[in-house]
């Protein structure tokens, strides 16, 4: 083994740069009997992590894993984030046919597609519940990663927060899932939901708009698969120290993307589209500067293997 001149930890015997500093390791570095560690480094905890108590060396992957998540950047999103959930949360109970008044005079049928509109609103409200559960997951799930990137000690940066992430990302997608199976249904009974006396216009407007939102559904499907994976990358770059630079550049893009909706549609959206643009910005701007991160760290070699 090899003992950094620099911090003391112990290193691979194949290792080029030290796991916690980052100092260059030599050939004429200090060889140690694997059964003699001073500096207090377990193998088989998480690289980069001292036992607790024993030092405060901590590993530039795990440090970049912390910086992440105790920025200010995501400090920001989070509390924006937070307040968005209020914003829908209030929605929610607050849905009206109203809404969509500005298109009174731009809309013909204006009069039967509120009719319509009036009999699809619990539909509407059920379903923004829906969507709000696990945003309320995910929003907690990020608040628990940010307190544990806070943490000074040296202790294991805890992973909690991101499975509760990735178990709300998986609930949304099983939500999405109902999404065609209520649709289906609204297509079969559209007889019912639109009454025989109203315009052969309108319904075929309505069937085109539902499959229309079930061809926007893949988008969706893809992102929160992303977010899964990229919980699952921070996850394990954690729990094994070695950096990952595989964060989804979709799950970027598309945060992008609806930031960029969002405030397009700032007339009619008000503060909440303020508030989502707002945070899906930030979190792209995040998650670039993470991965940009890990790829140095890869490609300046500041990790180890785990010795067998």
């Amino acid at each position: 083994m090899k003992i950094c001149s620099k911090c003391g930890i112990q290193n691979s015997d194949l290792a080029a740069f030290c796991s916690s500093c980052g100092t260059a390791l030599t050939e004429n570095s200090q060889q140690t009997n694997p059964n003699n560690n001073p500096s207090g480094q377990q193998f088989g905890q998480p690289m980069g992590y001292n036992q607790f108590g024993q030092g405060q060396y901590l590993s530039p992957v795990i440090s970049a894993v912390k910086s992440l998540g105790s920025s200010v950047l995501f400090l920001s999103a989070i509390i924006i984030y937070t307040v968005s959930l209020l914003f829908s949360g209030i929605s929610s109970f607050s849905n009206t046919t109203s809404d969509i008044s500005f298109y009174k005079y731009d809309v013909e049928y204006y009069e039967e597609i509120i009719k319509v509109l009036e009999k699809l609103l619990p539909y509407i409200t059920a379903f923004s519940l829906i969507v709000i559960a696990p945003s309320i997951l995910f929003c907690i799930g990020m608040w628990q990663f940010y307190n544990a990137s806070r943490n000074p000690t040296d202790a294991p940066l805890s992973t909690s927060g991101l499975k509760l992430i990735k178990i709300s990302s998986i609930i949304s997608l099983a939500s999405l899932a109902l999404i065609p199976i209520f649709i289906i249904y609204l297509i079969i009974n559209i007889s019912t939901i639109v009454d025989t006396g109203y315009s052969s216009i309108v319904t075929a407007t309505l069937i085109g708009f539902i499959i229309g939102i079930l061809l926007i559904l893949v988008l969706p499907v893809f992102y929160y698969i992303g977010i899964i994976k990229i919980a699952k990358t921070i996850t394990n770059t954690i729990l094994t120290g070695v950096p990952s630079n595989d964060i989804s550049g979709f799950v970027i893009v598309m945060n992008y993307i609806m930031g960029g909706f969002s405030l397009l549609s700032l007339s009619t959206g008000g503060i909440g589209a303020l508030l989502n643009a707002s945070f899906f910005i930030l979190i792209s701007i995040g998650l670039t500067q993470y991965k940009k991160t890990m790829t140095q760290l890869i490609y300046n070699n500041y990790y180890t293997n785990t010795p067998t």
